[in-house]
């Protein structure tokens, strides 16, 4: 073989050209892995979050449909009451014209003379 100084000098330029490209390569790798490992335990941490801020939705929305159906029955309570209510003064008002009317009725044949 030919010895060419210069060549064997750019040779020498282009291996710690490349080792140096390996090694920043391999950091770069090594970064992504740490990005991707932080990025996991991030999302991981954050799927445990939203489960339990669901759980704790679910339970308040839980008790705010018990109240509302607490407020619905006591409503409906209510009305049935103030329903029946009505029913019974309106019965009593035909009881009474009812009464009226018969004891006009009966008055009268008492008081006519036979």
């Amino acid at each position: 073989m030919i010895d060419i100084p210069w060549l064997d000098d750019q040779k020498a330029d282009i291996k710690g050209y490349l080792q140096g490209v390996e090694a920043t390569g391999s950091q770069l790798v090594s970064g992504v892995k740490d990005q991707v490992t932080e990025l996991r335990q991030f999302t991981t941490s954050q799927r445990t979050q939203i489960k339990q801020d669901m759980g704790e939705v679910l339970v308040l929305a839980q008790q705010e449909r018990d109240k509302l159906h607490q407020d619905l029955a006591a409503a409906l309570k209510v009305a049935s009451q103030k329903h029946l209510a009505a029913v019974e003064a309106q019965a009593n008002s035909l009881i009474e014209n009812a009464g009226s009317k018969l004891r006009g009725k009966y008055l009268k044949e008492l008081l006519t003379p036979v």
